[in-house]
Order: C-alpha cells, then structure tokens, then sequence
C-alpha cells in the first residue's frame, strides 16, 4: 500500500475476518466514537448490528476508504465550446437610449 494510506490489515495480529468494534474502528481511522456512529448510521460505513453495539467488517471500512478517495478526485470538467462573436453581434441593449442633453 502507498504511503499515507490506511490498511487495516497492517498489524500483524490483525484476524482479516474478525469484525471491527467501534472502538477499534475510532482508533483506526482516528475520529470521535459519534462520528464513527453517524457513519455507520448514514451508510457511509456498513456494519452489523450486534445488540446495541456495531461490529464493522475489514472490507468495509476499506470501502470507504475508496469513496472517500472517489470523492475526493478532481471531476473532470465538460467544456463546452462557445461560439465566438464579434462585439458587433452582440445583442443590442433595449429600451431607452441614454440622456445625451447637455445643459
């Protein structure tokens, strides 16, 4: 894996099918226990329900490791191409023409 990026399979003792806890899901991606919830909560990060608690498989969090990579890749912009015209050809401005009295 490149450098600066998460796997949750680097530690040596890590059982790849064992489900995450939350707290070991907090630790790992290093935000708060109510921001890992509302993930979960939201969908961003599947998981099973194991009584009033959330086990979180490996792949999943690997999951949204990729969305987030998704998301955060520069969308390709649609050009679209634009006539150009003369200033002569641009619409004329309506309505009354400006005061040119003097005095």
């Amino acid at each position: 894996m490149a450098s600066g990026c998460v796997s949750v399979t680097d530690r040596p003792t890590a059982d790849p099918l064992r489900p995450l806890k939350v707290e070991e899901v907090v630790q790992l991606l290093g935000m708060g226990r109510d921001t890992v919830l509302a993930l979960i909560r939201s969908g961003q990060i599947a998981a099973i329900a194991a009584g009033a608690d959330y086990r979180v498989p490996r792949r999943c969090i690997e999951a949204y490791y990729d969305n987030l990579a998704r998301a955060a890749a520069p969308a390709t912009p649609a050009v679209v191409p634009t006539p150009e015209r003369e200033p002569a050809a641009w619409p004329r401005r309506r309505g009354r023409p400006p005061n040119t009295r003097t005095g």
